[in-house]
């Protein structure tokens, strides 16, 4: 697969190895079997928000896997000339894609790895990390999300489960789904992580077995944490969707969305706004989120 370097400001900017134009490999191992790992920044103004965090979160799932993880100074420099190829957006998404790179058939992985990096630098709507004014409607997926411990955490390649969870919030016209694991334990939703909010104590699932350790989940813990909110990582199900005041999700490129509602079937339940609404606000001023 080859990339083409695009002057148009709505076409993204893509290195793979660090070259514009180059070609993937078509036994890549992350074409076929997801073998790799994944970073989402938002890129505010030029700058990518919470770098050193996202590049720990990499590091971390390359030990895990097995990968060589590139030097946080090549990731930089990469960025820094596909930002180079166009003018800044004001609103920016960066993707950083590490492969175990081509490979023998066969799962095992071959004993010297040579690891693909690809690098995607694409605009996006300012609207994308505002609150638009319209409700954000959420609805309760059927696909279940797969126990893994030694996943768990990862922003792995393998979301196929996600893109289930996807399709189905698309069928309903909603704006983003809350997956469940196997055992019914409440995990994130479809391209987030979840927080529920009784009185004024958050509540966020626990992912021992399974989900993303989001970075922007855990800028939220700790920001609230520093104001004196109480936060906690519990086991929860659907009964503490139902039964709380209000419900709020995460993730690098949205900041923080606070749900309206939540369909149950034909059933809707509404929430206030009001804790993830000022957490939001505390934030963007902060320059912590977008």
């Amino acid at each position: 697969m080859t990339t083409n370097h695009a002057n148009s400001a709505d076409q993204p900017v893509v290195l793979i190895n660090g070259s514009l134009g180059a070609a993937i490999a078509c036994d890549d191992r992350g074409l076929h079997y997801g073998d790799g790992l994944f970073e989402t920044l938002a890129v505010v103004n030029g700058v990518p928000q919470h770098w050193s965090a996202h590049l720990t979160r990499l590091n971390r799932g390359c030990v895990r896997l097995g990968l060589n993880a590139p030097p946080d100074f090549l990731w930089r420099k990469e960025f820094e000339y596909a930002a180079r190829q166009r003018p800044a957006p004001p609103m920016a998404a960066l993707k950083l894609i590490l492969t175990r790179g081509a490979g023998r058939r066969g799962y095992a992985p071959p004993p010297a790895g040579h690891e693909t990096r690809i690098l995607q630098l694409l605009s996006l709507p300012e609207s994308t990390a505002e609150a638009t004014g319209s409700p954000f409607v959420s609805i309760i997926c059927n696909t279940p999300l797969g126990l893994n411990p030694i996943l768990a955490g990862l922003k792995h390649l393998n979301r196929l489960e996600q893109v289930l969870g996807a399709q189905e919030v698309a069928r309903a016209g909603a704006d983003e789904g809350i997956m469940f694991d196997l055992n019914g334990r409440l995990i994130a939703g479809t391209r987030s992580n979840v927080f529920i909010v009784r009185g004024e104590a958050l509540f966020t699932p626990r992912l021992a077995h399974c989900g993303v350790h989001g970075v922007m989940r855990d800028v939220v813990v700790t920001d609230a944490r520093e104001r004196g909110l109480s936060v906690s990582e519990e086991e929860l199900d659907q009964a503490a969707i139902i039964t709380a005041d209000e419900l709020f999700f995460t993730n690098s490129l949205i900041g923080i969305q606070p749900a309206n509602s939540v369909r149950f079937g034909p059933k809707i339940k509404d929430y206030r706004t009001t804790v993830g609404a000022h957490l939001r606000a505390q934030l963007q001023r902060a320059e912590l989120a977008p």
